[in-house]
């Protein structure tokens, strides 16, 4: 018995000894978030708006949406805007003057409008808030400029920001890393308990079984 699964351990491992190509896949990417935003600050309060969605869903619709900023008005302290053919408007929802949705497909897009007191803290700290929502590093005061830019032609003061990170915004933070090259698992000669395990067998009586061959 001992001879035969030794025999057989052998033609098996003769029969793998020629290993298939180790092939490597590289991890799909996670995809881009965005954040297309304006800011719009006016006498006594500051209004800021929102839109969050996955990178390439914001490229056919920001036209439109920088169409709607270019309309934005300031009367009398208050700022007011006119909705595009398709828009919605909800109220009602908590810290928000308005809920806007829109888009040519569901889940609609969604631009939220936050309406604060005077400067509402500052335009640099919360546009750093909407970097650190993408996975993205804070900057200083002297990169704004780059960052947001200022609609010409507006009857208020409108700034524009579009921001491409890679983490979801109200996801919470999580690890970034590279994608890394995944292998399928290399073939491997079996062992002769691999072998033993394959086969059942009663001892005859009398007979000893050598747990180790010599």
């Amino acid at each position: 018995m001992r001879f035969a699964l030794l025999s057989l351990a052998l033609l098996v491992a003769a029969g793998c000894g020629r290993q298939e190509e180790v092939r490597r896949y590289r991890a799909p990417k996670d995809p881009l978030w965005r954040i297309l935003g304006a800011v719009a600050p006016g006498p006594n309060a500051t209004w800021f708006f929102k839109v969050p969605a996955p990178a390439d869903r914001l490229d056919s619709v920001k036209p439109e949406v920088l169409a709607f900023f270019q309309k934005l008005k300031l009367e009398d302290g208050q700022l007011r805007w006119t909705l595009p053919q398709g828009w919605v408007e909800e109220k009602g929802a908590p810290q928000r003057e308005a809920t806007l949705r829109f888009g040519d497909r569901e889940p609609k897009l969604e631009m939220s409008i936050v309406r604060f007191q005077g400067d509402g803290g500052g335009m640099l700290p919360n546009l750093n808030r909407w970097r650190d929502q993408l996975g993205l590093e804070k900057i200083g005061e002297s990169e704004l400029p780059t960052l947001a830019k200022k609609l010409d032609g507006v009857a208020a003061e409108v700034w524009v920001v579009d921001l491409v990170g890679p983490q979801r915004p109200g996801a919470g933070p999580r690890a970034m890393a590279k994608p890394q090259e995944v292998s399928p698992p290399a073939n491997r000669a079996p062992t002769l308990d691999d072998i033993r395990s394959m086969f059942t067998y009663e001892r005859p009586p009398g007979w000893k079984e050598n747990p180790q061959p010599s």
